[in-house]
């Protein structure tokens, strides 16, 4: 629906067209809100934590929302042209067996060396294939490929296996039901941003 001001000039009125400002204000809103409950629940040591997960949060599914599109973009300088089922064997099941391998390991690690070290270890395996296939764009190794994957799924895999733990750690046992939600909803919310930068 739209309307004209009194000099003639179009002036668009319908409140559900889109605003370029809604996003950025949406993402403050929710970053302020983890802040203040995460600091009026039990301070900044459960705030260190959910922006911990914030961040793993984004980088988990800017990692899946990127690569398929990179595997499956047509062969080019920039682009592996795999067709779906192949992006499943190259990044999917690599991936998968990553992460469930990790999972299995990351609560004997936690006991022996801190939930702290293996998510430190957890952001090592994050960020090396990260780095590795943005330094290789243009290379058409599925080795390569399938070798960041499997450290994705080992990142993916501590990660998921030790948040808990961290919440554990930083709330009273009575806190620890809201605080795991906080956590989740934390990492929801930057992983919906991660997928929505495009």
């Amino acid at each position: 629906m739209s309307g004209h001001s009194p000099d003639g000039d179009s002036t668009v009125v319908d409140k559900k067209l889109s605003n370029p400002g809604e996003p950025e204000r949406s993402t403050a809103y929710y970053i302020g809100i983890i802040v203040m409950l995460g600091l009026a629940l039990e301070g900044p040591r459960l705030l260190l934590t959910l922006v911990t997960t914030a961040c793993f949060g984004f980088t988990i599914s800017g990692w899946a929302y990127v690569l398929p599109q990179l595997l499956q973009t047509p062969a080019t300088p920039h682009g592996f042209g795999l067709t779906a089922w192949d992006v499943a064997l190259w990044q999917g099941m690599p991936q998968g067996l990553g992460s469930m391998t990790a999972g299995v390991l990351a609560g004997f690690l936690a006991r022996r060396y801190g939930p702290r070290i293996v998510l430190i270890g957890s952001g090592v395996f994050f960020a090396a294939p990260c780095l590795i296939l943005a330094g290789s764009i243009g290379t058409d190794s599925a080795t390569l490929v399938r070798t960041c994957a499997v450290m994705i799924g080992i990142a993916t895999g501590f990660y998921f296996g030790n948040t808990q733990n961290l919440i554990v750690e930083a709330v009273p046992a009575d806190r620890q039901g809201a605080s795991g939600a906080m956590n989740f909803t934390a990492q929801s919310v930057f992983g919906g941003v991660a997928s929505g930068t495009h």
